[in-house]
């Protein structure tokens, strides 16, 4: 273009050139004319912004900070170089720093929405989450569509266990804008959480829509199908993810775990086997070919998988609920009762009945 062209003859021209370059996308070509600008004016903040910004974007990273915390320390009263500062910290995950970075810049413009955004994610990130729902509930008083900011409340009150909260927050977020794929996936797992199968189902459905190769979605929406009953739905989602992801270890147990439901015992043994191959420590892999031996009545192999399962983690129910039923097959009846015991404190209800009929 013309302005990349013209003659350098006065040392602001390297900025209007370098500006230019960075409108084209040379980024390499306007870094070195921010760069001669800088030597030509150190004391120019302007140049260290946008050269911060370009290494930023080449992967510079402690030049890019480097810079902005010149432009920041020559520019006392904007706050720009901050901003992009906080930005270059979460970039990093060095979500700490950005919360004070972000902090400085609220401190002279407190209604500044975009730090007032990424500080609540920072604080998110570093689970300080009064903090964050703070930030958010600023910027919702302020904007009532900032569907990003219902998005994070949701994420918080998941994490904090208050599903039904999260579940209206991210409903929030899905009435400013019904394509947010990850609102509705992450509604469809706190319903699913909570029981609410056909709901989790319809979000997942729609995520779909916008993702049809979405291969955890699918195994998802084959999970909370099969709870339902519907094993066709089930198998059409998981057979699937397994045809896009040949390797992916909790498609093939998901897959293994319907086809126990649905009483293919011996083609499910292949399916979590081949989870086993790919992730060997997959504990929900050793559980589900375990609950396929014991319908087999190979009660051996059950309580090996079992032993597995346990080895990696002893406080998995249905690895002891499983292998406490073939233990007692075994002739192993005391420590068969003892898992059951075990598994129920756990919160496998089932075992409780199981110990009823078989322990007393």
């Amino acid at each position: 273009s013309r302005a990349i062209e013209m003659k350098v003859e006065e040392p602001d021209a390297y900025i209007y050139r370098a500006d230019a370059y960075f409108r084209t996308g040379n980024l390499q070509a306007a870094q070195a004319d921010y760069s001669q600008a800088i030597a030509a004016f150190p004391k120019n903040p302007d140049p260290y912004l946008k050269r911060g910004r370009i290494r930023s974007r080449l992967g510079n990273y402690a030049g890019a900070e480097q810079d902005l915390r010149m432009a920041a320390q020559l520019d006392t009263v904007s706050v720009d170089a901050h901003r992009e500062l906080g930005l270059l910290q979460s970039e990093m995950e060095r979500y700490s720093d950005a919360t004070q970075t972000y902090s400085v810049v609220l401190n002279k413009v407190p209604n500044d929405s975009l730090a007032l955004m990424e500080r609540g994610i920072a604080y998110y990130m570093t689970k300080q989450y009064d903090l964050a729902l703070a930030d958010f509930a600023a910027i919702t008083q302020k904007y009532p569509k900032a569907d990003t900011a219902f998005f994070y409340n949701g994420l918080i009150y998941s994490a904090q266990g208050d599903l039904p909260a999260a579940i209206l927050e991210f409903t929030s977020a899905l009435n400013i804008n019904q394509a947010f794929p990850e609102a509705l996936l992450y509604r469809g797992e706190a319903r699913f959480q909570i029981g609410e199968l056909r709901g989790a189902i319809d979000d997942y459905t729609k995520v779909l829509e916008l993702e049809p190769n979405n291969v955890e979605v699918l195994i998802n929406r084959g999970k909370a199908r099969e709870l339902t009953g519907d094993y066709v739905g089930a198998f059409e989602d998981l057979n699937k993810a397994v045809e896009l992801a040949p390797a992916n270890s909790k498609a093939l147990t998901y897959r293994c775990a319907t086809k126990v439901s649905a009483g293919d015992y011996v083609s499910a043994i292949k399916d979590c086997s081949d989870a086993l191959a790919v992730s060997p420590q997959y504990i929900e892999a050793f559980v589900q070919r375990a609950r396929a031996k014991f319908y087999l009545s190979d009660f051996r192999g059950a309580q090996r998988d079992c032993d597995q399962a346990l080895n990696l983690r002893p406080d998995v129910g249905q690895a002891l609920f499983f292998r406490g039923q073939a233990l007692i097959k075994l002739g192993k009846k005391n420590e068969g009762c003892l898992d059951l015991s075990k598994a129920g404190e756990l919160g496998v209800t089932e075992a409780f009945e199981k110990i009823m009929q078989q322990c007393n």
